[in-house]
């Protein structure tokens, strides 16, 4: 469950989807999935959303940010700040409107914004390395005669 850090330090409860509006823009914004985790410290993730600008049709597209995170272990939050865009993707689109399209997102993330999610929900949707040792095994049974 992701949170958003009111101005009075409490986390409060931010369902998925989300939908946000700027300037008759409509974003319907999806679960963040994490792409990497480096050192607890960087992380990169994406999510799907939708864009319905004041003027024009909707488009469908992913967004792919990078931020700052500063864990917490004693209380099990997760502070993600400085985020940044990196990336838009507008995959039925023409490269000129989904360059328009990308502006239009990229106008409405504020790095100065923090978001305060579980320890538990990040490392659920982070990654994990494939660490399951092998062994050869021989299932010939004529082998053994």
């Amino acid at each position: 469950m992701l949170f958003w850090t009111a101005s009075n330090g409490t986390p409060q409860d931010v369902k998925w989807p989300r939908q946000l509006t700027n300037e008759g823009s409509v974003r319907t914004l999806y679960q963040p999935q994490v792409q990497s985790w480096e050192q607890h410290k960087e992380l990169d993730f994406r999510m799907a959303f939708s864009l319905k600008p004041n003027e024009g049709k909707e488009a469908l597209g992913v967004l792919y940010m990078k931020s700052v995170t500063d864990v917490n272990t004693e209380t099990h939050r997760v502070a993600i700040s400085d985020m940044s865009v990196s990336k838009t993707n507008f995959s039925s689109l023409d490269a000129e409107r989904a360059e328009t399209m990308g502006n239009i997102v990229r106008s409405v993330v504020s790095p100065d914004r923090t978001l305060d999610i579980s320890l538990e929900q990040i490392v659920a949707r982070t990654p994990k390395e494939d660490t399951a040792m092998t062994v050869n095994v021989n299932n010939d049974p004529l082998s053994y005669f």
